[in-house]
């Protein structure tokens, strides 16, 4: 090792060269670096709390989704390459809400179902558990080596619904009068109905039905592919849709009859009793600091403790979009605003090379989409942007999706190319009630916002038909303009030569199969395929899923943003210590 004048290590005098700026620059990096000291101490002394035929246990829950499957599938993958474990278990309980085709949430299914293929090819055992199966709960246990229920469970797999309320009949009965609006070709933009009709239209049935057959067909061939026993054989070959008869089944039934259950349990007969040590536990107890006892001390380990095990890789940045596109998931305050850190975060960190954005949205208010693609922009002028869809990409989520290579899952719902506005007028609701309405205003129309209208102006009719046309227009230019950029990218078209047809842009939702075929996506998958076909196959470590909240370490992040000489100070310290511990 090289040595200086002063006789210190060369790295030694780097490092206390690095820690002197630092501390000048600002004190409450001392006590980030203290934190991190003690967490990469936790994590080296527990990487010895499981013993050589370790079980990961997890649950499956929709508690920020993507975030959580995401991170999920990546510790899976990295257990199936683990020496150390053996077994997976897994707590289907809580995906046993009914079958509603919105929440059936099939891309999250679908990927984890390929995570976990993955880990038996690499022989080791699955097993799970649930009070009851419904499909997307036995879509999941099919692939298992194990499937437990307590005696009382029933079993339920027979379709797949969709129900909506429509309120025309209680608005009309208060004379709440609702002014929809939207483009004359977007006759399958069927969110307005809630408002304009007693039941579902022709054109909302007919699209929905195609899709829910679709997602049955796919569920329900591949519960019949990998469930496989001399029972369930027998179910699968007396009609053509056998799952069709198994409803409010008991499972005793299920398992004599046909082989659906393999054996009856109580979930706490099947885990430890003993709980993993906490963190407080083997920095503050002398007895965890043997390492033979570390060995031998745990048989299992949550995969939300197993996930801090698995080294973060620094190259590949996941932002996850879900839910509605309003003011909560974007606004101006670019300090307390989550996507404005999250996309300030990539954009100065020259580590990230790749972006992977994952959406899952069923689209929101125009304008804001508008200003986070502005953002999502300067992310693809400087690194490479992956989009993934999740379970629903449609509208607004559609519109944000262009931005980049676009992966979507066979039942992704995507597409609903266009756009529509409501708005309500509570004049004449009020008046009945004896409450008026009046007062100046500087110009004829100055109240056209205004929920308190009169609902006869067609002048007001008129101009919001035109705006709503406007609208419509600059998001079909919007979506040709960038799917042309991606296919001329992809070698697939020429560029300029794809039109989106008045049909596809119809405000129709789409599967992600069929988005495919109309070239809305590049390809068919999702997180798991991106992980594999546009990352390293071979490195499973954890990309950094972004979740920004207003904590105090967000806070700090924020700060190095801020200060781009103090961050790549802190992350060549960072990068030091890393070698020297190793």
């Amino acid at each position: 090792m090289k040595e200086n004048k002063e006789g210190l290590p060369k790295f030694m005098k780097d490092i206390l060269t690095i820690i002197g700026n630092i501390i000048v620059k600002n004190q409450l990096t001392i006590i980030i670096f203290v934190l991190v000291m003690i967490y990469n101490h936790y994590k080296r002394y527990n990487r010895y709390l499981l013993n050589d035929n370790a079980t990961l246990v997890m649950d499956i829950n929709f508690n920020n989704q993507n975030k959580n499957y995401i991170e999920n599938i990546v510790a899976i993958r990295h257990a199936a390459k683990d020496i150390k474990i053996k077994k997976l278990f897994i707590n289907l309980n809580t995906i046993n809400s009914a079958d509603n085709i919105l929440s059936i949430n099939y891309a999250i299914l679908e990927n984890l179902k390929k995570a976990l293929i993955e880990f038996k090819k690499n022989g080791k055992e699955i097993s799970v558990w649930s009070e009851a199966y419904n499909l997307r709960s036995y879509y999941i246990a099919s692939i298992a080596d194990n499937i437990y229920a307590p005696k009382y469970g029933t079993i339920t797999l027979n379709g797949i619904y969709h129900k909506n309320l429509f309120l025309k009949n209680i608005l009309e009965k208060n004379n709440v009068k609702i002014k929809t609006f939207r483009p004359k070709n977007n006759k399958f933009k069927g969110a307005i109905e809630t408002y304009t009709n007693s039941s579902m239209s022709d054109e909302s049935k007919a699209q929905i039905k195609l899709y829910m057959d679709e997602a049955y067909k796919v569920l329900s061939s591949e519960i019949l592919e990998y469930r496989n026993n001399e029972k369930f054989t027998n179910l699968k070959n007396e009609q053509d849709d056998p799952l069709s008869k198994i409803y409010l089944m008991g499972v005793e039934e299920a398992k004599e009859k046909y082989g659906l259950i393999d054996d009856f349990k109580l979930y706490n007969d099947l885990l430890e009793k003993s709980p993993e040590p906490s963190i407080l536990d083997i920095l503050l107890d002398d007895n965890y600091k043997s390492t033979d006892m570390l060995k031998n001390n745990v048989n299992q380990i949550n995969i939300t403790n197993y996930k801090k095990l698995i080294p973060t890789r620094s190259d590949v940045a996941i932002i996850t979009l879900e839910g509605t596109i309003n003011n909560e998931m974007y606004n101006n305050d670019k300090n307390n605003n989550r996507f404005h850190k999250e996309i300030n975060y990539v954009l100065y960190n020259n580590d990230i090379r790749k972006v992977i954005l994952c959406i899952d949205s069923p689209g929101g208010y125009y304008h804001i989409g508008l200003q986070m693609f502005d953002l999502l922009l300067k992310v693809k002028r400087k690194k490479e942007l992956i989009v993934v869809q999740g379970n629903l990409a449609a509208s607004g989520g559609y519109y944000l999706s262009v931005i980049g290579k676009i992966y979507a899952n066979k039942l992704t719902l995507t597409g609903s190319i266009g756009v529509f506005s409501v708005i309500p007028s509570f004049k004449q609701f009020l008046e009945n009630k004896g409450i008026n309405i009046n007062g100046p205003s500087t110009h004829e129309f100055s109240d056209i916002n205004s929920a308190l209208i009169k609902d006869e102006e067609n002048i007001i009719t008129a101009k919001y038909n035109e705006s709503i046309e406007q609208t419509y227009k600059a998001f079909k230019d919007h979506c040709n303009k960038f799917r042309n950029l991606q296919l001329s990218y992809n070698k697939k078209r020429c560029y300029n030569m794809f039109n989106i047809s008045d049909e596809v842009a119809s405000g129709k939702v789409w599967s992600g199969s069929k988005a495919y075929e109309h070239d809305l996506v590049d390809n068919i998958g999702g997180i798991y395929e991106v992980l594999i076909n546009e990352l390293d196959e071979n490195n499973l470590n954890m990309p950094q899923v972004l979740f920004f909240t207003d904590t105090g370490f967000s806070k700090f992040k924020k700060m190095l943003i801020k200060n781009k000489l103090l961050f790549k100070k802190m992350s060549k310290l960072m990068s030091i210590i890393d070698k020297i511990s190793l």
